[in-house]
């Protein structure tokens, strides 16, 4: 019966041992981490930032200083940016198309961009993320440097 009692005791005290270690675990707020990007283009202040995870369009371009004629039509402003994007604020009236941002539609409207083509760049930036050049289109199947040549004066990141 002492035995009993004894092992009863130990197993309540190591009981009450891992429980205050787990609650003395520091917990990890993710809320607060921080990712670079790129941003050129209409911006006062071109150049590497630090961001919060999880920020969205609207909120990055509320904290930048953008010039007058910059476009931001072409952005989803709920969209969350993520770690290393490069993104090309474009000029008002420019006709250069985003092959990040750019809808179908606006890809069609690229004289060598068919249906085909223009879903094949919007699935490999949905599945690999943003473009950080204008040459990761060679790595789309289909778009080799004849078509690339063409259709490149077109488009912007």
């Amino acid at each position: 019966m002492k035995i009993k009692i004894i092992i009863l005791i130990i197993l309540v005290f190591l009981i009450i041992l891992f429980s205050e270690q787990l609650s003395r675990q520091e917990t990890i707020d993710f809320n607060h981490q921080k990712i670079k990007i790129m941003i050129s283009g209409e911006l006062n202040n071109p150049g590497i930032y630090e961001i919060e995870l999880g920020t969205t369009f609207q909120e990055l371009f509320e904290s930048l200083e953008l010039k007058a004629n910059a476009d931001l039509s072409s952005f989803n402003p709920l969209a969350i940016i993520k770690s290393h994007d490069y993104l090309v604020i474009p000029r008002q009236g420019h006709d250069l198309i985003s092959i990040n941002y750019g809808t179908y539609q606006q890809l069609l409207t690229v004289k060598g961009i068919g249906p085909v083509l223009a879903n094949k760049i919007i699935e490999h930036r949905s599945h690999n993320g943003l473009f950080q050049s204008l040459e990761d289109l060679k790595l789309i199947k289909g778009i080799k440097e004849k078509i690339f040549t063409k259709i490149k004066d077109y488009l912007c990141l």
